[in-house]
């Protein structure tokens, strides 16, 4: 895939549209100029989020790949799910964490580094112990495990106990582990869509002008696009 640069020169929006999705499909991305100038969009930002469920960061260009940004949502934290009683566990499924029940996950601030590392910095609350921040080196050869990401069991390596301190300090949740994905999920639905491990597809745009509409129409104070957590 070619590299997409953070601001295009004017594109019309549905080339672009079809462009995404052949990427999607095919893993090859070009962007043409040639539409009516009265259907042009920019792209104004591109973010990547390389934890799911942690905050994520702008960047300058990303390569667009069959199953979205390159490093985007490729780990997951997870932790064992408790057993009930008298269930019988054939496979040692990890369960997906997200912010849904662990919203201290928003002050965690992954970013990718130079050799593919993942460096992660914890920003503390008020009243919050600091806690060391930790560098992951891509650990492939290391043990696989199985994590389940709404239904769909995913195979993950696991990234080392360094990384699991860090997190379980900061999650208060014993056994979390962060987990870097092997292979990638199948979304079924009108056509099947591979993707990595974000909720659904592997792109999700967001434009300003509907964040506008949004926050004229809202009683409870501004609305900010990180909300959305888009691309």
């Amino acid at each position: 895939p070619h590299a997409v640069p953070l601001h295009l020169a004017p594109i019309a929006i549905e080339e672009m549209m079809r462009s995404m999705l052949k990427t999607l499909r095919t893993g090859v991305c070009s962007f043409t100029t040639s539409a009516p100038l009265a259907s042009h969009v920019h792209i104004t930002q591109l973010w990547v989020y390389p934890v799911k469920s942690c905050r994520g960061h702008p960047v300058p260009t990303a390569q667009l790949g069959k199953c979205g940004l390159e490093g985007d949502r490729r780990w997951i934290v997870a932790a064992p799910r408790r057993k009930r009683s008298g269930e019988r566990r054939d496979l040692d499924i990890l369960l997906q964490v997200t912010q849904r029940t662990h919203p201290q996950m928003a002050r965690i601030i992954p970013k990718l580094v130079d050799g593919g590392a993942l460096h992660l910095h914890w920003a503390p609350g008020a009243g919050e112990k600091q806690i060391a921040d930790v560098t992951v080196i891509a650990r492939d050869a290391q043990e696989v495990c199985h994590v389940n990401v709404w239904g769909d069991v995913v195979e993950c390596t696991d990234q080392g106990e360094e990384a699991a301190s860090f997190l379980t300090q900061v999650l208060q949740l014993p056994g979390a582990r962060l987990l870097q994905k092997r292979g990638n999920r199948c979304i079924s639905g009108p056509g099947p869509v591979e993707t990595s491990l974000a909720d659904e597809y592997p792109l999700l745009l967001a434009c300003e002008p509907s964040l506008r509409a949004l926050n004229a129409n809202s009683h409870s104070g501004a609305i900010t696009m990180d909300r959305f957590r888009p691309n």
